[in-house]
């Protein structure tokens, strides 16, 4: 009898293990977990001089273990001709949602210097944006959000000769 109390003790205690175990994984990977603005896949819109969409996409992202963005599958980037631009937002949405106050990380990389104009822009309320304009081929840059809105990005190109952009991302 001694034996076969201590079975079913044995037993309700792996069981209560086993049940705790599996709750823990689901609230760390199921879908309680919070989207992150790592987790994210940005859609462009490229348009010609005269405001004409001459092309649409996504730019698949994947975050490494060593926490940098990476495209997922080769992607050859989006080349923009003189007068051409580029709108970037996370795909699916109206764009990146951030509280005020949120550091958002810029960072963008063309595959030469080259004249162009970029900004990072609140929907909502227009007069709010970070915005550069050169010739540099690399940009990292923090913005802090000055109102809770989504957030939209937009490149063009101010020079003669085409260039590739490479890599563009917000994170926070």
């Amino acid at each position: 009898m001694k034996k076969k109390m201590m079975s079913l003790v044995s037993v309700l205690l792996l069981s209560l293990f086993l049940v705790t175990s599996v709750s823990a994984a689901e609230s760390t990977s199921g879908t309680n977990e919070e989207a992150s603005s790592t987790d994210i896949s940005w859609s462009y819109t490229k348009v010609d001089a005269d405001g004409n969409v001459i092309e649409e996409g996504i730019i698949p992202m994947q975050k490494s273990d060593d926490g940098i963005i990476k495209p997922q599958v080769a992607w050859r980037g989006i080349t923009l001709y003189n007068g051409e631009a580029v709108t970037f937002k996370p795909e699916g949405s109206r764009g990146l949602y951030a509280v005020k106050g949120t550091n958002m990380n810029i960072r963008y990389q063309l595959s030469r210097p080259a004249n162009h104009y970029v900004w990072i822009r609140a929907i909502e309320t227009p007069p709010y944006e970070w915005r550069s304009e050169g010739t540099k081929q690399t940009v990292t840059d923090t913005y802090k959000a000055p109102v809770t809105d989504y957030y939209i990005g937009y490149m063009a190109s101010l020079s003669s000769d085409p260039f590739t952009i490479n890599i563009f991302e917000i994170t926070f």
